[in-house]
């Protein structure tokens, strides 16, 4: 589902807007060409108000931010726990002889189902899974994607690609997120790109920066109950307020505290 949000509003601002005297639709025509665009509600009204964005920021890091090392010490610990030699396989690898055709199960009831294939890279690993690891007492690690932290010349990087699921530990990992997200950390500042759904709220960031601005530096977009998006840009200047529209139909002037954020930073690459 965020593949598609994120294809139609990427296909939305880019090719509509700027093709639409073009390709002779007037109705869009006063958004694209007649200088700054206004609000009007022309296209699709907004469900929430702007002041809602705070609260959906803040909502959506009350789960914690997405971190690699979550994800990957409870499928650890579990494979550490349960996993042996043929079922699943080693090396946190789901290769062994007894993992046949669909599952296996160790003579302690734990269940390894699916793929899973883990590698070290890049100054650190990256590991993919298609399918699940089911411990005895219940404790459930399931992924349909990738997740991988690299440290190279000071920078750390951690990606996420698909969903991810456990019923225990983080909170961000009970919820089922989906998620296409990548996070930089250097020593001056954290870079934030692509996003993600929680909790029925889709947030995106687009080569957003914290640690140069108050208020960061780049793009943040919020998905509205509507289905149109909201678009936060901040200003590379540093000034005191970001620049606020709706599906590319501005609004205002807006100043969203980013703390919890920075917050969330500091806690995912302590």
């Amino acid at each position: 589902m965020l593949y598609i949000e994120f294809l139609y509003f990427l296909r939305y601002t880019k090719y509509v807007f700027p093709m639409g005297c073009c390709m002779s639709l007037v109705f869009f025509c006063f958004l694209a060409c007649d200088g700054e665009p206004k609000h009007t509600g022309f296209l699709l009204d907004p469900t929430w108000e702007q002041s809602a964005l705070q609260e959906a920021l803040d909502d959506t890091l009350s789960y914690g931010l997405p971190s690699s090392n979550d994800f990957w010490l409870l499928y650890q610990e579990l494979y550490d726990e349960g996993g042996t030699p043929s079922c699943p396989g080693t090396d946190y690898n789901f290769d062994g002889n007894e993992l046949t055709a669909y599952d296996c199960y160790t003579p302690e009831g734990f269940q390894f189902e699916g793929l899973s294939e883990f590698m070290y890279e890049l100054g650190g690993w990256r590991l993919h899974l298609e399918g699940r690891i089911l411990a005895p007492d219940g404790r459930l690690v399931h992924g349909a994607g990738s997740v991988s932290i690299e440290e190279m010349d000071g920078i750390v990087r951690q990606a996420f690609e698909g969903t991810l699921y456990t019923n225990f530990g983080a909170d961000w990992l009970q919820q089922r997120p989906s998620l296409v997200l990548f996070l930089e950390k250097s020593d001056d500042f954290y870079l934030l790109d692509g996003g993600y759904s929680i909790g029925g709220k889709s947030v995106f960031f687009k080569n957003f920066i914290v640690g140069t601005c108050p208020l960061g530096e780049g793009e943040l977009l919020f998905r509205d109950p509507s289905g149109g998006w909201w678009q936060y840009n901040v200003h590379p200047e540093c000034s005191g307020t970001g620049r606020l529209s709706f599906n590319g139909d501005y609004i205002g002037e807006l100043a969203l505290d980013i703390s919890s954020l920075e917050q969330e930073l500091a806690r995912v690459f302590l």
